[in-house]
């Protein structure tokens, strides 16, 4: 079992007792091959032999599952009602829902059969079995000591929750729990117990109580703080005047399916005690079917549709899972509640445990003022809110804007009619008046797209945080699976505004949230990348894979944003989802029918680095292997979450001097070498490595076997010349070469291809005119034939020096000298890297009549002109310059002459 540094320190400590015990808990039926044709007639799958016709015999064991679906209502009977009936029935519902296709419409059959019909298969709503498994085996047994045991619980099965509670078994009843009815009567309940009311299969007696679950962890890892959780029935809502009156409210361990508990129960003070595992969850939740609640003395529902009543011991039972039996031996110290809650704390320098395990929230709450040593408001969403406004945890005031989701029961799938579940979007900031639902299928465009945060850290303005507010206009609570990314639970708020904090153990970050009928249930969430060793594809597909490119059928054409039919309905395009996310229900009878929404996720990623030469080994006609070296091997600390990381290595060749490169094979991320068994012998070739991510590829130098190279050039020289530009020459001492490839590395960074010259128009070297001011640039050169490549030359660097400064304060002074005057001319000299100063007279203001230019040399400061005619203006400018460039003018001195 996997542990992180943090819970091997809890557990080093004593804080915890140990990894753990794993409870994956589902539901399973079990066929009995002497019955199943009698209770179920139209049983043709399983592992048995097949018959003649290709049906299977039914076979013991096999797990069965429901394959018909009965529909709720039957017209032809008095009452409008299938007693029978599971699930409602599009055509048969109001308003009436119709199949988009008439032949599968009820009483308009061509050919007069149903299809699908009985004993074709057909996908029912959700599935509740009979019997519990734990780890696989169905009503076990655990025998444990009188002290500490960690649990670590997961709710596995397709459709069924658990609210999971301990009691002693019944004296004598070993398999039992003893059972009260809710009363009226002024009975000592514990004041955490749902109020008295009849309840169908009765609840069990508080006096026999097993030990409280101490919650340490969830579907994400540590919880902020432990969570005591005593032994509770489930509860509901009673009260008539709330809009979301009979969800539900009291409950112990409550698991919907996929989430999970990280649990430490304490036996110190039950020791020779036999313990019951007991379940008392609806199902479906919250409006259960009593014809899928098992347990001993249930009432007879064969009639309905159900099963018999259950004999003591015996199943189909739902409610006892399994028995914990405590050694009656000395018991260890009691485990504090207070205890675990001071381990779980930080000290003075040391934050606590949930601090230390897991990234910091997005919206602080008072209930992790301990947790992080501060002192938050509530930040709480209203039904009315269409934003939540809080000071992240770095004190940063944040606005976030609500986006829209939603959970639509009670629709039907447009094939047959039968029920479906479906998510889907608000339409934003509507009004009592507009307020519209847009259910979407799993192949709808995406209307999730979130951005990777990068970096850990808290919330801050435009760091990809979204706040999805999630509205179940339907009747179950759904399991609301996020997959491969967490979200923070703020708040659930009924449609009559009244707010429900998250229970103790959904605080701190989930990935699977009940969401509850009639209620907003308010997630904030901000993906972060896994930081891994190598490359991720991005998903590049149809939005609907089942049908072809261009493809109409099945889409929604709802615009998200207005509720409006789509100008240009969806013709299955292609769709680059990125990291290819989802969200969906866990319940997996609604999974399957399309109860799911893809996410795209943009993570940001770069072309791998430049690869290295390969090396090759062997000769032709026998194996080559040909070893590179990966720029981000595994292993090393940069390459985790490397945005350069390679997806995969691609191996090239080429046949001859002029043969193209092919792809032979390719290699899995971070391995380095390859081995090609398919060369011929006396022939040449050429091999490349090509690293591949989703940001594109980079090819290493080709490395020939029996081909011999052009000799590489020697004596490279650069010089800066006046642009800027660099002149390039070398020593040819190749007879072979068509061209030469010109590499230039920019201030020590990698060596990059600037120009590819050939032979015949070489002329003697290159000039690279691509140079800039205030950088130097080194520079090798390698001949060329075909691919072939010689090494390079030596390196020749030079550096291009800053545009200088423009001088400043000049000024100008005429006098009297002979026939001609004179005009001097001083400034400021700002520049420290001037070659000289370009000094420029003009008979006009704008400089564009009667030019003449001077040069002056480097850090002078004054400068005379002895070619001034007599009683003329003139106006000077100066700039500065060297090989880099030239500044700007200075200011304009007038100088009229005397």
């Amino acid at each position: 079992m996997l542990t992180d540094a943090v819970e091997q320190e809890l557990i080093a400590a004593g804080v915890l007792p140990g990894p753990g015990i794993p409870l994956i808990i589902q539901d399973k039926t079990f066929v009995d091959a002497e019955t199943i044709l009698a209770t179920d007639p139209t049983w043709r799958w399983g592992s048995g032999a097949p018959d003649q016709n290709g049906e299977r015999t039914p076979k013991t064991g096999d797990l069965w599952l429901p394959h018909v679906y009965v529909p709720v209502q039957n017209p032809n009977d008095p009452s409008g009602l299938n007693v029978i009936g599971r699930w409602h029935y599009g055509p048969w519902f109001w308003p009436p829902f119709y199949p988009d296709d008439p032949e599968n419409r009820p009483g308009q059959l061509p050919d007069g059969t149903d299809w699908p019909n009985l004993p074709e298969p057909s996908e029912t709503m959700d599935a509740y079995m009979d019997t519990p498994l734990v780890n696989g085996t169905a009503y076990p047994y655990l025998e444990v000591e009188p002290r500490a045991y960690r649990f670590r619980i997961l709710n596995a099965s397709n459709d069924r929750f658990w609210n999971l509670q301990l009691y002693k078994a019944e004296v004598g009843a070993p398999t039992e729990v003893r059972m009260l009815r809710l009363s009226t009567e002024p009975l000592d309940y514990p004041d955490y117990w749902p109020p008295p009311r009849e309840r169908e299969g009765n609840v069990p007696d508080y006096t026999m109580a097993g030990p409280d679950m101490f919650q340490i962890g969830n579907d994400a890892g540590f919880l902020p703080a432990p969570a005591r959780i005593p032994a509770t029935p489930l509860g509901f809502n009673l009260d008539l005047g709330t809009f979301n009156v009979g969800n539900v409210e009291e409950h112990g361990l409550l698991l919907a399916p996929a989430e999970r508990a990280d649990v430490i129960i304490d036996f110190s003070e039950f020791a020779g005690e036999t313990l019951i595992l007991y379940n008392d969850a609806c199902s479906p939740c919250p409006a259960g079917d009593p014809r899928v609640d098992y347990y001993t003395g249930s009432p007879d529902l064969r009639g309905e549709g159900g099963s018999a009543p259950t004999a003591p011991g015996y199943g189909p039972n739902t409610r006892t899972i399994m028995q914990i039996r405590v050694a009656g031996v000395t018991p260890a110290p009691k485990l504090e509640f207070t205890t675990l809650e001071a381990g779980f704390k930080g000290s003075t320098g040391t934050p606590g445990v949930f601090a230390r395990s897991q990234d910091p929230i997005l919206v602080p709450q008072p209930r992790y003022n301990g947790v992080y040593n501060g002192s938050f408001p509530e930040n709480l969403a209203r039904i009315f809110d269409n934003s939540l406004t809080f000071t992240s945890l770095a004190g940063q005031g944040v606005t976030i804007p609500f986006v829209g989701k939603s959970i639509v029961d009670e629709l039907f799938e447009s094939y047959y009619g039968r029920a479906a579940s479906f998510l889907g979007v608000e339409i934003p900031r509507t009004t009592p008046n507009s307020q519209t639902t847009v259910p979407y299928l799993v192949q709808d465009p995406a209307t999730e797209i979130l951005t990777d945060a990068v970096t850990v850290a808290p919330v801050s303005a435009g760091d990809g945080t979204q706040i999805w507010r999630i509205t179940n206009n339907g009747v179950d609570t759904h399991a609301v699976h996020f997959h491969l990314f967490d979200v923070q639970l703020i708040n659930r708020v009924a449609w009559d505004n009244n707010i429900l904090l998250p229970d103790d153990n959904e605080l701190g970050w989930k990935d699977t949230v009940r969401v509850n009928p009639l209620e907003d249930t308010i997630v904030a969430l901000r993906p972060v990348a896994p930081k891994v060793p190598f490359g991720i594809p991005e998903s590049i597909r149809t939005l609907d894979p089942t049908q072809a490119e261009g493809g109409t059928a099945d889409f929604t054409n709802i615009d998200p944003t207005t509720g409006e039919p789509l100008a240009v309905p969806t013709a299955n395009p292609w769709f680059n989802f990125r990291w290819e996310y989802a969200w969906h229900s866990h319940m997996l009878g609604h999974q399957e029918m399309a109860m799911m929404r893809p996410v795209a996720f943009h993570v940001a990623t770069v072309v791998p680095a430049p690869q290295p030469a390969p090396s090759i080994t062997g000769t032709a006609g026998s194996p080559v292997t040909v070893t590179w070296t990966d720029p981000t091997p595994a292993g090393h600390p940069d390459t985790l979450g490397n945005r350069a990381n390679e997806i995969r290595f691609r191996i090239e060749r080429a046949i001859g001097t002029n043969g193209t490169f092919e792809a032979i094979g390719n290699a899995l991320a971070n391995e380095t070498s390859f081995t090609d068994t398919s060369t011929t012998a006396g022939l040449g070739y050429g091999y490349r490595v090509v690293a591949e991510n989703a940001a594109g590829e980079s090819a290493s130098k080709a490395v020939p076997l029996g081909l011999t190279p052009p000799a590489a050039p020697t004596s490279l020289v650069a010089a800066l010349v006046p642009g800027p530009q660099v002149a390039l020459g070398w020593r040819d001492n190749a007879t072979d070469e068509t061209g030469y490839v010109i590499e230039r590395s920019a201030n020590g960074g990698l060596y990059q291809a600037i120009a590819s010259v050939s032979r015949t128009t070489l002329a003697g070297g290159y000039i690279d005119r691509t140079v800039a001011p205030g950088n130097s640039y080194s520079y090798h050169v390698m001949a060329v034939n075909g691919w072939l490549s010689s090494g390079f030359s030596n390196s020749a660097s030079v550096t291009v020096p800053a545009v200088p400064a423009a001088p400043s304060n000049l000024a100008g002074s005429a006098a009297r000298a002979g026939l001609l005057d004179t005009v001097t001319l001083t400034w400021t000299d700002n520049a420290t890297n001037e070659a000289g100063f370009q000094v420029q007279r003009s008979t006009a203001p704008e400089f564009n009549a009667g030019l003449v230019n001077y040069a002056a040399g480097t850090n002078v400061r004054t400068f005379t002109d002895r070619l001034a005619r007599r009683g003329v203006v003139y106006y000077y400018r100066v700039r500065a310059a060297n090989l880099g460039g030239t500044s700007s003018w200075s200011n304009t001195a007038s100088v009229k002459t005397p």
